[in-house]
């Protein structure tokens, strides 16, 4: 018998948004608000952004897009959440050879990202496996497919992703010459 433990799910679906739309608020807020320095090397990152206190109508479509997912990720890993909330959202703007540092999202249960804008080479999501299993990188052969050294995620329009907020993960390097737009966010067990 072989039982799968600490398992990693990632979540990828594609949403049917208004990116055109979406894109035009959050260079509009980049316009009038100050960024702040996180994970992002070069690059914008804007504080906490929702629904009450900004005039941005895609948040709640967002939000009802993120907690089908997490329907979906409770319902195939049997999660018994009575409810989640967010515990933050706020906006990536990276513009040419701008990254994100590897990192995780403490103090919450699952992160995410959406991406609105997705230039060709912007700069793939790299998630990681638990720190301890990098002590024996070395031993796992390059063409496993259920343990890996890293998986890569290639953004595009539309494109939800959901991960345990403990997922080690990097924004490589925008290797385009436009900016990639995407909204990140924390949700937090209710």
């Amino acid at each position: 018998m072989i039982t799968e433990h600490f398992v990693t799910p990632i979540y990828q679906k594609v949403l049917d948004l208004d990116c055109s739309e979406i894109e035009k608020q959050c260079l509009e807020y980049r316009n009038q608000n100050d960024g702040v320095q996180a994970t992002n090397v070069g690059g914008w990152q804007s504080h906490n952004i929702n629904s009450e206190t900004n005039a941005m109508q895609f948040i709640d479509d967002l939000k009802k897009g993120i907690f089908q997912g997490m329907k979906e990720i409770k319902l195939k890993y049997q999660l018994n959440i009575k409810s989640l909330e967010f515990g933050n959202m706020w906006i990536n703007i990276n513009g040419p050879n701008d990254y994100n540092k590897q990192h995780i999202h403490t103090n919450s249960f699952f992160s995410g990202v959406y991406y609105v804008t997705v230039p060709k080479n912007s700069g793939d999501l790299a998630f990681f496996p638990p720190s301890l299993l990098r002590n024996y990188v070395h031993v796992i052969p390059d063409d496993s497919k259920k343990i890996t050294k890293a998986v890569g995620i290639k953004p595009k329009k539309n494109l939800l992703c959901l991960f345990p907020s403990w997922t080690e993960h990097e924004v490589l390097r925008n290797d385009s010459d436009s900016e990639r737009i995407s909204i990140s966010f924390n949700l937090l067990v209710k």
